[in-house]
Protein backbone atom coordinates (compact mmCIF):
# COMPACT_ATOMS: atom_id res chain seq x y z
CA UNK A 1 0.00 0.00 0.00
CA UNK A 2 1.28 3.45 -1.21
CA UNK A 3 0.20 6.74 -0.29
CA UNK A 4 0.82 9.08 -3.33
CA UNK A 5 0.92 13.08 -2.37
CA UNK A 6 -0.29 15.01 -5.11
CA UNK A 7 -0.01 18.70 -5.36
CA UNK A 8 -1.57 21.23 -7.17
CA UNK A 9 -3.18 24.70 -7.73
CA UNK A 10 -0.32 27.06 -4.82
CA UNK A 11 -0.54 24.59 -2.07
CA UNK A 12 -2.74 22.31 -2.33
CA UNK A 13 -2.74 18.27 -1.84
CA UNK A 14 -4.78 15.72 -2.90
CA UNK A 15 -3.91 12.13 -2.02
CA UNK A 16 -4.17 8.70 -3.65
CA UNK A 17 -3.85 5.35 -1.68
CA UNK A 18 -2.60 2.87 -4.12
CA UNK A 19 -2.76 -0.77 -3.63
CA UNK A 20 -0.82 -2.80 -5.12
CA UNK A 21 -2.46 -6.31 -4.61
CA UNK A 22 -5.66 -5.08 -6.42
CA UNK A 23 -4.78 -1.99 -8.53
CA UNK A 24 -7.03 0.15 -7.19
CA UNK A 25 -6.95 4.13 -5.83
CA UNK A 26 -8.95 5.14 -2.73
CA UNK A 27 -8.36 9.36 -3.64
CA UNK A 28 -8.83 11.67 -0.84
CA UNK A 29 -9.85 15.41 -1.68
CA UNK A 30 -9.32 15.34 -5.11
CA UNK A 31 -9.77 19.58 -5.89
CA UNK A 32 -8.32 19.00 -9.79
CA UNK A 33 -9.63 16.65 -11.65
CA UNK A 34 -6.99 16.54 -14.37
CA UNK A 35 -3.87 16.77 -11.82
CA UNK A 36 -5.30 13.32 -10.15
CA UNK A 37 -5.77 11.97 -12.95
CA UNK A 38 -2.16 12.49 -14.64
CA UNK A 39 -0.66 11.66 -11.53
CA UNK A 40 -2.68 8.40 -11.50
CA UNK A 41 -1.43 7.64 -15.23
CA UNK A 42 2.38 8.11 -14.07
CA UNK A 43 1.75 5.26 -11.24
CA UNK A 44 -0.67 2.36 -13.24
CA UNK A 45 -2.43 2.74 -16.73
CA UNK A 46 -4.50 0.05 -16.02
CA UNK A 47 -5.80 0.49 -12.19
CA UNK A 48 -9.55 1.31 -11.22
CA UNK A 49 -10.45 4.05 -8.63
CA UNK A 50 -12.50 2.63 -6.09
CA UNK A 51 -14.14 5.37 -3.64
CA UNK A 52 -13.19 8.82 -3.52
CA UNK A 53 -12.57 10.44 0.73
CA UNK A 54 -13.92 14.38 0.94
CA UNK A 55 -12.89 15.81 4.07
CA UNK A 56 -14.92 19.23 3.45
CA UNK A 57 -17.25 20.86 0.92
CA UNK A 58 -14.70 23.67 0.23
CA UNK A 59 -14.21 23.70 -3.89
CA UNK A 60 -10.58 23.12 -3.45
CA UNK A 61 -11.03 19.86 -2.04
CA UNK A 62 -14.30 18.78 -3.87
CA UNK A 63 -14.31 20.29 -6.93
CA UNK A 64 -12.68 17.30 -8.66
CA UNK A 65 -15.33 14.69 -7.27
CA UNK A 66 -18.36 15.38 -10.11
CA UNK A 67 -15.86 15.63 -12.56
CA UNK A 68 -13.34 12.83 -11.76
CA UNK A 69 -16.67 10.58 -11.95
CA UNK A 70 -17.34 11.97 -15.70
CA UNK A 71 -13.99 10.86 -16.61
CA UNK A 72 -14.70 7.59 -14.96
CA UNK A 73 -18.11 7.48 -17.42
CA UNK A 74 -15.48 8.18 -20.07
CA UNK A 75 -13.86 5.12 -19.87
CA UNK A 76 -10.41 6.53 -18.11
CA UNK A 77 -10.05 4.52 -14.85
CA UNK A 78 -13.11 2.95 -15.68
CA UNK A 79 -15.53 1.22 -12.47
CA UNK A 80 -18.69 -0.26 -12.02
CA UNK A 81 -19.04 2.24 -9.32
CA UNK A 82 -17.39 5.09 -7.27
CA UNK A 83 -19.12 6.03 -4.14
CA UNK A 84 -17.94 9.37 -2.33
CA UNK A 85 -17.58 9.65 1.04
CA UNK A 86 -18.13 12.73 3.34
CA UNK A 87 -19.79 13.71 6.20
CA UNK A 88 -23.51 14.72 6.22
CA UNK A 89 -23.42 17.80 7.49
CA UNK A 90 -21.09 19.31 5.17
CA UNK A 91 -22.95 17.29 1.97
CA UNK A 92 -26.84 17.20 3.74
CA UNK A 93 -28.78 15.11 1.24
CA UNK A 94 -30.41 16.45 -1.10
CA UNK A 95 -28.83 19.87 0.21
CA UNK A 96 -27.55 22.76 -2.67
CA UNK A 97 -24.04 22.44 -1.00
CA UNK A 98 -24.54 18.68 -2.65
CA UNK A 99 -25.27 19.45 -5.52
CA UNK A 100 -22.88 20.49 -8.99
CA UNK A 101 -19.58 19.19 -7.90
CA UNK A 102 -19.60 17.52 -4.82
CA UNK A 103 -21.77 14.29 -5.49
CA UNK A 104 -21.64 12.88 -1.83
CA UNK A 105 -23.08 9.43 -2.14
CA UNK A 106 -22.05 7.55 1.48
CA UNK A 107 -22.40 9.53 4.37
CA UNK A 108 -20.52 8.67 7.51
CA UNK A 109 -20.90 9.18 11.41
CA UNK A 110 -18.45 10.56 13.93
CA UNK A 111 -16.00 7.37 14.62
CA UNK A 112 -17.57 5.17 12.07
CA UNK A 113 -15.61 2.27 10.49
CA UNK A 114 -15.81 1.13 7.20
CA UNK A 115 -14.29 -1.07 3.92
CA UNK A 116 -13.06 -0.18 0.77
CA UNK A 117 -10.93 -2.93 -1.28
CA UNK A 118 -8.43 -4.43 1.53
CA UNK A 119 -8.44 -0.63 3.03
CA UNK A 120 -9.70 -0.09 6.92
CA UNK A 121 -11.08 3.41 7.72
CA UNK A 122 -12.39 5.45 10.32
CA UNK A 123 -13.67 8.93 9.94
CA UNK A 124 -13.33 11.74 12.85
CA UNK A 125 -16.06 14.30 12.89
CA UNK A 126 -13.45 17.74 13.68
CA UNK A 127 -15.99 21.01 13.38
CA UNK A 128 -14.43 23.89 13.22
CA UNK A 129 -13.06 24.72 9.64
CA UNK A 130 -16.29 23.33 8.76
CA UNK A 131 -18.96 22.19 11.02
CA UNK A 132 -18.82 18.60 9.23
CA UNK A 133 -15.34 18.42 8.72
CA UNK A 134 -13.97 14.65 8.32
CA UNK A 135 -10.25 13.58 9.08
CA UNK A 136 -9.65 9.64 7.67
CA UNK A 137 -7.81 7.23 9.39
CA UNK A 138 -6.27 4.43 7.58
CA UNK A 139 -6.21 2.19 10.38
CA UNK A 140 -5.14 -1.40 8.48
CA UNK A 141 -5.48 -3.48 5.79
CA UNK A 142 -7.46 -6.70 5.68
CA UNK A 143 -5.92 -10.40 5.21
CA UNK A 144 -4.73 -11.72 2.50
CA UNK A 145 -2.21 -12.80 -0.04
CA UNK A 146 -0.35 -10.36 -0.35
CA UNK A 147 0.23 -8.79 3.02
CA UNK A 148 1.41 -5.66 3.90
CA UNK A 149 5.12 -5.48 5.81
CA UNK A 150 5.62 -2.76 8.40
CA UNK A 151 2.35 -0.94 8.16
CA UNK A 152 2.00 2.40 9.51
CA UNK A 153 -1.67 3.74 10.27
CA UNK A 154 -1.86 7.25 8.01
CA UNK A 155 -4.48 10.10 9.00
CA UNK A 156 -6.06 12.16 6.42
CA UNK A 157 -6.21 15.74 8.00
CA UNK A 158 -7.83 17.40 5.24
CA UNK A 159 -7.38 21.61 6.75
CA UNK A 160 -8.35 20.90 10.30
CA UNK A 161 -4.14 20.20 10.97
CA UNK A 162 -1.46 21.01 9.23
CA UNK A 163 2.09 20.58 9.73
CA UNK A 164 3.18 22.75 12.59
CA UNK A 165 -0.67 24.56 12.39
CA UNK A 166 -4.25 23.67 12.20
CA UNK A 167 -6.72 25.36 9.81
CA UNK A 168 -8.82 28.40 10.04
CA UNK A 169 -12.21 28.90 12.48
CA UNK A 170 -14.67 29.04 9.71
CA UNK A 171 -17.53 27.80 11.15
CA UNK A 172 -15.98 27.11 14.14
CA UNK A 173 -14.31 28.55 17.28
CA UNK A 174 -11.38 28.26 19.47
CA UNK A 175 -12.87 26.37 21.93
CA UNK A 176 -14.43 23.92 19.09
CA UNK A 177 -10.23 23.71 17.80
CA UNK A 178 -9.30 22.47 21.29
CA UNK A 179 -11.80 20.16 21.71
CA UNK A 180 -11.21 18.35 18.64
CA UNK A 181 -7.32 18.60 19.16
CA UNK A 182 -7.80 16.71 22.29
CA UNK A 183 -10.23 14.09 20.49
CA UNK A 184 -7.54 13.63 17.94
CA UNK A 185 -5.03 12.92 20.66
CA UNK A 186 -7.29 10.46 22.23
CA UNK A 187 -8.29 8.54 18.83
CA UNK A 188 -5.08 8.74 16.28
CA UNK A 189 -2.08 6.30 16.90
CA UNK A 190 0.91 8.42 17.97
CA UNK A 191 2.69 6.58 15.27
CA UNK A 192 0.50 7.67 12.51
CA UNK A 193 1.84 9.43 9.39
CA UNK A 194 -0.01 12.74 8.86
CA UNK A 195 -1.09 13.81 5.11
CA UNK A 196 -2.35 17.26 5.26
CA UNK A 197 -4.62 18.86 2.49
CA UNK A 198 -2.28 21.97 2.26
CA UNK A 199 1.67 22.44 2.16
CA UNK A 200 2.29 25.00 5.01
CA UNK A 201 4.73 23.68 6.67
CA UNK A 202 7.31 26.66 6.40
CA UNK A 203 5.00 29.41 6.95
CA UNK A 204 3.28 27.54 10.25
CA UNK A 205 6.83 26.75 11.69
CA UNK A 206 8.23 30.26 11.02
CA UNK A 207 4.61 31.97 12.30
CA UNK A 208 5.75 29.71 15.81
CA UNK A 209 8.93 30.61 16.65
CA UNK A 210 7.75 34.04 17.55
CA UNK A 211 5.57 32.79 19.86
CA UNK A 212 7.69 29.98 21.36
CA UNK A 213 11.41 31.68 20.65
CA UNK A 214 13.05 29.24 22.97
CA UNK A 215 11.63 26.06 21.68
CA UNK A 216 14.09 24.21 20.41
CA UNK A 217 12.11 21.84 18.35
CA UNK A 218 10.76 24.46 15.94
CA UNK A 219 14.54 25.98 15.26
Amino acid sequence: VRIIPIPFASDNLAYAVFDESNDSFVLVDPGDAAAVRCALRLVSRTATVAAVLATHHHWDHSAGNASFRALLNLGAFSAPRVDVFGSRVDFPVNGFVNAGWHRVNRHLEDRETFQIGRLLFRALLAPCHTRGHLIYILEGVAPSDSPVKSFKPSVFTGDAFFVGGCGRFFEGSGNDMHTVVQKCIDAIPEEALMWPGHEYSFSNLKFAVTIEPGNSKLQ
